[in-house]
């Protein structure tokens, strides 16, 4: 897997926010993100500013790379930011045509990923 990616990279270089996105870990970029800016409407949450280039480049390797790095650091976020609160989380639905074309949910993918942190976490408590 790393002799593909390192030839995908020499063939089409990646940004300098992709290579950054790599090179951190879970906990970094959650830190290192800059929080979203306050909404108008008091239960609407954003996590990060979307208009940030890291956290374009997280959203855009999640949603359409599946890149599970990516995908460790969004769901760690989302864990984070909901550990403590009560919250809902709705999954958006994604047409029959677009699943298939991706081949996943990218939503499901985050929610998985923060089902599993939640175990590692519920097994310490107990």
């Amino acid at each position: 897997m790393k002799l593909l990616t390192l030839i995908l990279d020499f063939l089409f270089p990646p940004s300098k926010e992709a290579l950054k996105l790599r090179s951190l870990s879970p906990e970094e970029i959650n830190r290192e993100l800059p929080p979203a800016p306050a909404s108008p409407y008091h239960y609407i949450n954003s996590l990060f500013a979307y208009k940030d280039p890291l956290a374009s480049e997280l959203i855009w390797s999640i949603k359409y790379k599946r890149d599970k790095h990516a995908i460790k650091c969004g769901g760690f976020a989302l864990y984070k930011a909901l550990e403590n609160k009560q919250a809902v989380l709705v999954p958006i639905p994604v047409s029959k045509e677009r699943r298939k074309e991706r081949g996943y949910n990218q939503c499901e993918l985050l929610v998985d990923e923060m089902v599993r942190i939640s175990e590692g976490k519920l097994e310490k408590r107990f």
